[in-house]
């Protein structure tokens, strides 16, 4: 029987060995061992049946940037406006301590303005309302 327990101190020298094996680096360059003692609503550790971590990991609380633009607009008009959001968002996110600003887009044309804003892919974005979890 699988254990469900909260992450703990003595969690993290085993979850670092899986994520330096499978997780420390991804298509678009070093990823950076996320710290599931602090910054998160809940953290939790899945242990198989003789104790060993299969999983670990925790909620997030986390800035996500959502936005409605008018795309009649020029686009160097949407691109000074989504530079004025990030002067916004960047004060918002520091005075609540987040570290990250998160978007979604399907558009592919304004991810491109996004990333030369500075925003950068990492792997896919996906969502699923909290009451259609089984």
């Amino acid at each position: 029987m699988m254990e469900v327990r909260s992450y703990r101190p003595e969690d993290v020298e085993e979850t670092k060995r899986i994520f330096d094996k499978f997780y420390a680096k991804d298509s678009y360059g070093p990823v950076k061992f996320p710290d599931f003692l602090s910054g998160y609503l809940c953290n939790f550790t899945i242990l198989s049946d003789n104790g060993k971590i299969i999983t670990a990991g925790g909620v997030r609380n986390i800035a996500e940037v959502s936005l409605i633009t008018d795309k009649n607009c020029s686009v160097k008009g949407r691109v000074i406006a989504l530079k004025e959001v990030l002067k916004i968002s960047n004060y918002v996110a520091s005075q609540f301590k987040f570290e990250w600003l998160h978007a979604i887009t399907d558009d592919p044309t304004w991810a491109n303005q996004m990333q030369e804003v500075g925003f950068m892919p990492r792997g896919q974005d996906l969502e699923i309302k909290v009451r259609d979890v089984k």
